[in-house]
């Protein structure tokens, strides 16, 4: 875990090969400058996340490219595939309410990503 800007620690992630990075930060503002750094460094990362509200999520995403313009995000020098990618907000929906249970589901999504499972029910192959 690191606590300095990300503009700082970039260098350091590049040289991990399975890198999974969930954004967890005090707002919007800081949300917006992480992702903007990850998304145009070439970082190699099997996962990237965000924690937040739809709505702070949206407004993040509508910063990085406004109005949809596609184009600008792209002359911003953030490939829209490396957008389409991030998971946002972070977490499989297991209905989690405390901090605990989002957690568990945060992990839960991280190892999804790892192991390649989809997300459903354990029983959902029973049933089909």
């Amino acid at each position: 875990m690191f606590r300095e800007p990300i503009a700082q620690i970039v260098d350091r992630l590049k040289s991990h090969t399975h890198l999974y990075v969930a954004l967890v930060t005090r707002g919007y503002a800081f949300d917006l400058e992480a992702l903007t750094v990850l998304l145009k460094q070439e970082v190699p990362y099997c996962y990237l996340g965000m924690i937040g509200s739809e709505k702070r999520v949206r407004q993040v995403i509508q910063a990085i490219t406004p109005s949809g313009d596609c184009k600008a995000t792209a002359q911003a020098g953030i490939p829209l595939e490396k957008l389409k990618t991030l998971y946002a907000p972070i977490g499989l929906d297991i209905g989690a309410l405390t901090p605990e249970e989002i957690a568990v589901s945060i992990v839960a999504e991280l190892i999804m990503v790892r192991r390649g499972g989809t997300g459903q029910s354990m029983s959902h192959r029973l049933r089909s």
